[in-house]
């Protein structure tokens, strides 16, 4: 599991941008991408002033696929799962409700044997 990286441009509607920046990606025979807004990784770990960031959300990710691997689910209902259980450790680290509107999309691309 990576994050991508990808160059900083205005988000739609905000600026007329023209041209946007492209980049292009391996993502092998099976893959999942998830996309999200900024209301996901900005929520609160504890009563502190400490926000969750990309790799807190990355940690969060690995830990639950390695139970979900475990648990002998299969790649499609993973995928499925994942988003569920990501918002709700993450709504559990921040102490409730996130603050910021929020918005997750997982799509993905199983291998022919669906592992």
């Amino acid at each position: 599991m990576s994050e991508l990286t990808a160059p900083v441009s205005a988000p739609p509607g905000i600026a007329h941008v023209e041209d946007w920046p492209v980049s292009d990606v391996a993502l092998g025979e099976a893959w999942t991408l998830l996309m999200y807004t900024n209301g996901l990784i900005e929520g609160r770990v504890g009563a502190g002033p400490e926000r969750l960031g990309s790799d807190g959300l990355t940690e969060i990710i690995e830990r639950q696929l390695r139970a979900m691997r475990s648990a002998g689910e299969e790649r499609m209902r993973r995928d499925g799962r994942l988003l569920d259980a990501l918002i709700n450790r993450v709504s559990e680290l921040n102490g409730g409700d996130l603050d910021d509107d929020l918005a997750v999309l997982a799509l993905g691309f199983p291998s022919l044997d669906r592992r």
